[in-house]
């Protein structure tokens, strides 16, 4: 007789949540729908998951106390007091999702180092694959599928949308620390090269982009990056730096005879930024904080920002750009959350950040690329996509779940 070998109910759920989140970024890619679908069977399977075992130790994580915290503020208190409290108050009580999501894969996901190593493969393909992409598509005019630049100083890469660098700059540190852990690196110094040469590469796609924010956003998150290694590598600060330098002027100097690119990157970046208020920006900000005048304390309410801005503005002719979202998440919350939202969900980050601040002592570098990736994301001087958009909201927890795991000192 012959017997059909059985695969017991728990380990089904964890092949379906591990062939969930190793397909995540690709999902996020072609489908918002299917990226949803994922985060939520994740979480729930991590539900059940902690259910069945009684391990709930990952509730009591501070940060994770915040994110509930702010959930319940949110759905109990700004919402039914937003202007629109039907819109308000389903998008503020499965705010939670996210928080469970990057939970779910820092601690139970990730929790296998094996799998943790194919995720980061995963991501690194797609970093790959979208920087050659995006190159083909500016030294030819159009990518591998056809497609045409959004205009001479934009590209889109395999997106329908100008947001390649604003993809990649959510996943590329975790691919930079996959590269610099990778074992095929035997020792320090083949290491370090890599490590500055992959930052410089990615710095000249970002440029390229003309994705402002995303330039200079990256920039930063290097720079971070850079400071881990002088940290881990006591001997050769110097010639970290040198060779960190030396890789900055080449980078600078091929990059100067992109003088169309020069312009929109940098020319057009230091112009917004002195004259702020009469630039596009400065009059997104003016609406956010016209709408939180009137509801100072506990905001207009979750997605509600789009539906009245031109009531508030008394501006019907203007135009859906100015009226999208505040391209800010702290001036976004504020206005949608009121000072008290915007106060929860702070302490909620930076809760998040001190678990990262906290590693690094024992794991400078690690530390490193997980503060890079959160500081691409939540710095607060810069402008962003919508932090309550399910196609950004699912690449920014991904990470964080990720960046959370790494930064425990396990695996």
């Amino acid at each position: 007789m012959t017997h059909t070998a059985h695969i017991p109910e728990h380990q089904t759920a964890s092949l379906l949540a591990k062939a969930a989140i190793v397909l995540m970024p690709i999902a996020i890619m072609f489908s918002r729908s299917l990226a949803e679908l994922a985060v939520v069977l994740v979480g729930v399977l991590f539900l059940v998951r902690s259910y069945r075992t009684k391990e709930w130790a990952w509730v009591k994580e501070p940060w994770f106390i915040a994110a509930l915290v702010f959930t319940a503020y949110l759905t109990l208190i700004s919402a039914p007091m937003a202007v629109h409290p039907e819109i308000a108050l389903p998008h503020s009580l499965f705010f939670i999702r996210w928080p469970l999501f990057a939970a779910a894969l820092a601690y139970w996901v990730f929790a296998s180092p094996e799998l943790r190593r194919w995720f980061e493969v995963t991501i690194a393909a797609i970093v790959v694959f979208i920087i050659a992409d995006s190159l083909l598509q500016y030294f030819t005019g159009s990518d591998i599928f056809g497609k045409a630049p959004h205009s001479t100083t934009r590209l889109t890469g395999p997106f329908d949308r100008p947001v390649p660098g604003t993809y990649t700059l959510r996943i590329i540190f975790i691919a930079l620390a996959a590269l610099y852990f990778s074992h095929h690196l035997k020792n320090d110094l083949t290491r370090n090269i890599t490590l500055l040469a992959a930052l410089s590469i990615g710095a000249a796609f970002m440029f390229l982009t003309g994705e402002r924010v995303a330039f200079m956003s990256f920039l930063l998150g290097s720079g971070i990056v850079i400071l881990a290694l002088t940290m881990t590598q006591k001997r050769g600060r110097l010639w970290i730096l040198l060779g960190g330098a030396l890789l900055a002027i080449a980078i600078a100097g091929a990059l100067a005879t992109q003088s169309k690119m020069v312009e929109r990157t940098i020319g057009s970046t230091a112009s917004t930024i002195g004259n702020f208020w009469e630039s596009p920006y400065g009059r997104l900000y003016d609406n956010a904080l016209m709408l939180w005048r009137d509801a100072p304390w506990t905001g207009v309410g979750i997605k509600n920002y789009r539906p009245i801005c031109k009531d508030v503005t008394q501006d019907p002719s203007i135009e859906g750009w100015f009226c999208s979202h505040p391209h800010n998440t702290y001036v976004e919350i504020l206005a949608e959350g009121g000072l008290i939202g915007v106060l929860l969900f702070s302490t909620m980050l930076a809760l998040i950040l001190w678990h990262f601040l906290k590693a690094i002592p024992r794991q400078a570098m690690t530390a490193g690329f997980a503060i890079a990736l959160f500081l691409a994301t939540f710095w607060p001087i810069m402008s962003t996509m919508s932090i309550t958009s399910g196609w950004i909201a699912a690449i920014i927890w991904m990470g964080m779940g990720w960046a959370i795991n790494v930064t425990r000192g396990e695996g």
